[in-house]
């Protein structure tokens, strides 16, 4: 690794939202660190305005893939995508509403070679319309043991904008769980967490969009039995003690004591969204 220079995989899977993919796309493709490689799949967006875009780009750079999907395979496949066709030594998930500084990769990438115990990296982190606070925007560094890094992960409700990290390809591919559910990317990072440390370094930032899934009423969607409505994250509790079954029974129960913790949290959020629906209805 440290004789070559490593290739960085960009995934940006996208749907219908071309302002906000154009300033997504003039990020990557204006890093600092110029060894890319920038994977965009369109999940079938109405018209040929995203592909009339991208295209736009790709006529003056190489680095771009582009693959506009026949049918809508919704957006956690949309992510299996990108990543399925990366090839580079670390990856970079590139909402198509974020935004990040152009010095981005270059400084969590030159971290990430000198700092071989950790598996991944990212910048200050906070919405468009918010502020850079590590703890709410779930980016702080999670160091010490596993137990102690997943006790930490999952201390409090937050963000998850570690899921935006600069990540060993090597751990990433094995992470991805490529089944979709509520807090699928929560799982995601406890896997990678199970490899390795995440660090939160001091340059480059990352702006998060306001319009995703976790920004809407998203409780309904993954509720397909009745035990999701009172414990949302019901299926990611389930997921994360089958992944950390050799672990202590102190932690299993700390562990327990927080997972009930953010399951309460959803369900009151499942509440007050379902209030402001019948709201909206009167």
């Amino acid at each position: 690794m440290r004789n070559k220079i490593p290739l960085v995989s960009i995934g940006i899977p996208t749907y219908n939202r071309l302002d906000l993919l154009d300033e997504a796309i003039k990020c990557a493709v204006n890093q600092t660190y110029k060894n890319l490689e920038i994977i965009i799949s369109d999940n079938a967006s109405p018209g040929n305005e995203v592909e009339a875009l991208v295209k736009s780009y790709m006529n003056n750079d190489k680095r771009i893939i582009f693959k506009k999907q026949f049918m809508n395979i919704g957006p956690g496949e949309n992510f299996k995508y990108v990543l399925s066709k990366a090839k580079g030594d670390f990856f970079l998930l590139a909402a198509d509403d974020d935004a990040r500084s152009l010095d981005f990769v270059e400084k969590n990438l030159e971290f990430l070679r000198a700092n071989h115990d950790f598996i991944a990296s990212t910048s200050p982190t906070r919405f468009r319309d918010g502020e850079f606070d590590s703890k709410k925007m779930g980016v702080n560094s999670l160091e010490g043991n596993v137990e102690e890094r997943i006790l930490l992960f999952f201390n409090t409700w937050h963000a998850n904008g570690r899921f935006s990290s600069l990540i060993r390809m090597s751990v990433m591919h094995k992470a991805y769980d490529s089944d979709f559910f509520l807090g699928n990317d929560w799982s995601v990072i406890a896997r990678l967490l199970v490899k390795g440390k995440f660090k939160l370094i001091d340059e480059g930032w990352v702006i998060l969009g306001n319009d995703g899934m976790s920004h809407n009423n998203i409780f309904r969607l993954f509720r397909s039995k009745s035990i999701e409505f009172i414990l949302p994250f019901w299926v990611l509790t389930i997921s994360l003690f089958k992944l950390l079954n050799s672990t202590s029974l102190k932690f299993k129960v700390k562990l327990l004591l927080r997972m009930i913790k953010l399951n309460f949290s959803a369900f009151k959020l499942s509440i007050k969204a379902e209030i402001y629906k019948l709201y909206k209805r009167l």
